[in-house]
């Protein structure tokens, strides 16, 4: 996996390959006369439809990523965000494609503060430590990022006309690096309730996780990882019954974990002041069966003598 971030530009890129220059990709892909094809991207955190394990040779994938300035909402009060973005959303729409393919975008208008990731698969798909073939029923992309919006002298979140009016007072925030959220996807609660990631018992989940500013520890609650490839390279073995995992700033990582029992799993940043104050936070809702053999409940749920002497007064 290749996590990207500000005004990045290429003309063709050969994946899992680093070549002198791009303009040599772009004269090799076209020499080889290789077949191509539009990659329709998705919002997170959905990921475009792609073949797990590659059929054929190497193609040309074609992605348009475009550079829009909005003003987005980023939590539930209202708060707005001068924010830079691709095809409009926080993160990038996530690109899959293979080693050995090439990626070529077209990138309309230039700007900075964007981010978003590019998921090289092996040609042969995902495998363990032992060389055994992997496969995931679903995919998602989380992708978590710092945002520093500026407070008045009430201490109230402030509203910009535009990036230029925004500029000065963000940029004196960002430099006491105190963030002021933290979030999945762009805005506090983007993948909570209604809008929580799914799956059924029994699936195999994969999540890409990009970290655009620091390093973060994700843990999921009433769950781990079965594989996890911490430095988002599918070249090296994955590492295995992971309970947190790092994703370091500027990167990204990938989580494969089987669901075995139904339930609200809460997806986060193990910082829980930043999950639970800032943002950090999403809820991974599985359907299912229950398994009386793995896990039984012996008592119901109930409040404790404390409550029950609080309510009583």
């Amino acid at each position: 996996m290749r996590a990207f971030y500000g005004s990045t530009i290429a003309v063709s890129l050969l994946a899992a390959s680093l070549l002198p220059a791009w303009s040599q990709a772009s004269e090799l892909a076209e020499d080889l006369n290789l077949p191509r094809q539009k990659l329709e991207l998705l919002a997170p955190p959905l990921v475009h439809p792609h073949e797990q394990v590659a059929t054929g040779g190497p193609k040309i994938y074609e992605v348009r990523l475009v550079a829009e300035e909005k003003q987005m909402v980023i939590d539930d009060d209202g708060t707005t965000l001068q924010a830079m973005t691709f095809n409009g959303t926080i993160p990038a729409p996530a690109i899959v494609i293979h080693e050995g393919d090439y990626l070529e975008v077209t990138l309309a208008s230039i700007a900075s503060g964007m981010s978003g990731v590019v998921m090289v698969l092996p040609r042969d798909g995902l495998k363990d430590d032992k060389g055994k073939p992997l496969h995931y029923d679903r995919v998602y992309y989380v992708g978590e990022q710092d945002f520093y919006v500026p407070r008045d002298e009430k201490g109230k979140f402030k509203t910009y006309e535009s990036h230029a009016d925004a500029f000065a007072d963000t940029l004196d925030t960002m430099h006491k690096l105190i963030p002021s959220h933290v979030v999945f996807n762009g805005r506090v609660n983007a993948l909570t309730g209604k809008n929580a990631l799914v799956a059924k018992v029994g699936e195999n989940v994969l999540i890409i996780h990009s970290q655009a500013d620091r390093d973060s520890r994700i843990h999921i609650v009433g769950g781990h990882s079965d594989y996890v490839w911490e430095t988002g390279k599918f070249s090296n073995p994955p590492q295995t019954d992971g309970e947190t995992w790092l994703v370091r700033g500027g990167s990204a990582a990938a989580v494969l974990y089987r669901f075995l029992q139904p339930g609200i799993y809460p997806y986060v940043n193990h910082n829980m002041i930043e999950a639970l104050e800032l943002g950090a936070f999403a809820h991974i809702k599985v359907e299912g069966t229950w398994d009386n053999d793995l896990m039984t409940l012996v008592k119901a749920p109930a409040p404790t003598r404390a409550a029950q002497r609080a309510r009583s007064r």
